[in-house]
């Protein structure tokens, strides 16, 4: 490339002296005028004519095809950031829903990646801060989940002995029933159990729970549920995890809103790009959509 464009360069210099060299003879000759200016424009023509067409063409075109590269490149980065962005909303999203309202144990962190196949990404840093922020919630949530459930099942099984002393030697298949998930959700967010409740609610666990209560204490187990409620409500543990766990949801519903409204940008950006046609084969849409 760089010796074809010299070489060009060196012969249009070499038209160009040669015409001027040669020019005060032609007008010596016995030709009319005109003849002399139309040769001298065509000469110019096909002179300017090879500049264009021999050297600023592909020097133009080279250009061009560059800069449609680096569209493409800045829209498909705009496309990987977008795609990561809808990812961790996506799994804030489902942590919340899936996990952290129905109280479910289970191992989750949040991330933001900041590369992929295409390069790194500029992703906000804002967003960076609030997703590094819900998952320190949510290390925490996990960590007074834990000790309100162990508090829970402990609890029981004190009042079991101590509200029910003749069926105290069954405290351990009732207190496995009573903290059961079903049950424990509930005891968690702070919700009422009562024997009613449960009857309509879950009768086979009831059923079971009577079954290993002796006959003279079974009057007394509304009693026993309702003072086991009062100690859940007032607990200073679960007050903890529920404050928490309601921060927690509180964050991640910002979080999520936040990612939808730089999404919507990006989308904004690449509206730009919608004439741009690339070989590129393109990622296609996620599934997940603004909760």
């Amino acid at each position: 490339m760089k010796f074809s464009f010299t070489a060009s360069i060196v012969l249009l210099i070499s038209i160009v002296i040669i015409f001027y060299v040669v020019y005060p003879y032609l007008t010596q000759l016995e030709a009319p005028l005109w003849i002399l200016q139309f040769t001298f424009y065509a000469l110019m023509t096909a002179v300017f004519g090879f500049i264009f067409l021999g050297i600023l063409a592909p020097l133009v075109r080279e250009h061009l095809e560059i800069a449609k590269m680096k569209k493409i490149e800045d829209k498909h980065l705009l496309e990987a950031l977008k795609n990561e962005y809808t990812r961790c909303a996506w799994s804030i999203d489902t942590n919340i829903k899936e996990i952290v309202e129905k109280n479910k144990r289970s191992e989750f962190t949040a991330s933001l990646y900041k590369s992929s196949a295409l390069g790194d990404l500029k992703t906000s840093e804002d967003l960076e801060k609030q997703v590094k922020d819900y998952d320190r919630r949510f290390q925490l949530y996990k960590v007074l989940q834990h000790a309100s459930m162990r508090f829970v099942v402990s609890a029981i099984e004190i009042r079991v002995k101590e509200q029910l002393p003749k069926s105290s030697g069954n405290s351990v298949p009732i207190k496995n029933m009573l903290s059961n998930d079903f049950l424990m959700v509930r005891f968690l967010n702070g919700e009422k159990v009562t024997e009613n409740w449960l009857k309509d609610s879950d009768p086979e666990t009831l059923k079971k729970i009577v079954k290993e209560i002796e006959e003279s204490e079974r009057d007394t187990l509304d009693v026993f549920f309702h003072k086991l409620n009062r100690q859940f409500e007032d607990d200073d543990v679960l007050l903890r995890f529920r404050n928490e766990k309601e921060e927690l949801i509180k964050h991640g519903k910002e979080t999520i809103s936040n990612f939808q409204k730089e999404i919507s940008s990006i989308d904004e950006q690449l509206k730009k790009y919608s004439n741009l046609r690339t070989t590129r084969v393109e990622e296609k849409p996620s599934q997940w959509k603004n909760v």
